[in-house]
């Protein structure tokens, strides 16, 4: 016969595995600009063979400082909607950590976390495009045309964000009957 696990251990689970979650979200949402502006000026010579970079003929190798600069600030752009979600998935988890687990405002911080995940999935092509076109433009890079790269990652980012929304709509209905139930009792 098997044992069922009691419904306050679970609840001690989650709230400190929320607190560790949270916490390790934080120091990504922390490093994570600053490994991107290292990875492009400390390393230039690994910056020139990222994916947006590589495959393009003529870029000087390593990258001169005007080059990481322009490779490190369309990271950051691409970037931007993850770090986004990251912050919503953050503010879940604190949540769940204090017992705000089936609640309406949990549900739209899920929802915003897979909504940062749809808008991630154009942030790849669009930030190739744009580093493409500042190296294009600055001179670093002579290829005269502006290079857009998708990937299998992003068509799969994007299922899997519209997937975690529908997901987020279902919680969120169920959040607001509960709420609705608790006001008629």
């Amino acid at each position: 016969m098997r044992t069922s696990t009691s419904r306050k251990s679970l609840n001690r689970r989650l709230v400190v595995a929320s607190r560790v979650m949270a916490h390790v979200i934080l120091a990504l949402l922390v490093l994570y600009p600053l490994l991107v502006v290292t990875y492009s000026f400390v390393a230039p010579e690994m910056a020139a063979l990222h994916a947006w970079t590589a495959g393009l003929e003529g870029i000087a190798v390593p990258l001169e400082p005007g080059a990481a600069l322009c490779l490190s600030l369309g990271l950051l752009v691409a970037a931007a909607p993850g770090v986004w979600g990251l912050f919503h998935l953050r503010m879940l988890f604190l949540g769940y950590a204090t017992g705000e687990v089936l609640t309406v405002d949990a549900a739209v911080r899920f929802n915003r976390f897979a909504q940062s995940l749809l808008v991630a999935a154009f942030a790849g092509p669009v930030g190739s495009a744009v580093t493409t076109l500042a190296l294009s433009t600055a001179g670093w890079w002579q290829g005269g045309t502006v290079r857009v790269r998708v990937s299998t990652e992003e068509i799969g980012l994007a299922v899997l964000g519209g997937v975690l929304m529908l997901i987020a709509r279902v919680m969120l209905d169920a959040a607001m009957l509960a709420e609705e139930n608790s006001q008629i009792l």
